[in-house]
């Protein structure tokens, strides 16, 4: 990342704004195509796709979401993000620990 930039948006919002290579947008989207010539195109969508899967947690049915925000604000978690990155911690130690017991290396 170069640099960025903030600036208040519509309703007091605060808007940042990232430069990022090309290079580390077309990593962190393998596989989808880029539109590099007018702003915001295929990369926007991309990244406002994500934001919508991070908020909905990934389309979830509601009981389910609920169930899991309940969760999330129990162990003090703020955002689903975060939330997200524990549940997969959790489960990577899980996954590590089970290698372990079978004498296996989790490496």
């Amino acid at each position: 990342m170069r640099s960025s930039s903030s600036k208040s948006g519509p309703a007091g919002r605060l808007i940042c704004t990232l430069k990022l290579p090309l290079s580390s947008i077309q990593s962190a989207f393998p596989g989808v195509p880029l539109n590099v010539k007018g702003p915001g195109g295929q990369v926007t969508a991309a990244v406002r796709r994500l934001l919508a899967d991070l908020t909905s947690l990934f389309g979830l049915p509601a009981p389910m979401q609920k169930l899991l925000e309940e969760d999330r604000s129990r162990l003090g978690i703020t955002t689903n993000a975060q939330y997200l990155q524990w549940l997969v911690l959790q489960r990577a130690s899980a996954l590590a620990a089970s290698a372990e017991r079978d004498g296996r290396s989790s490496t």
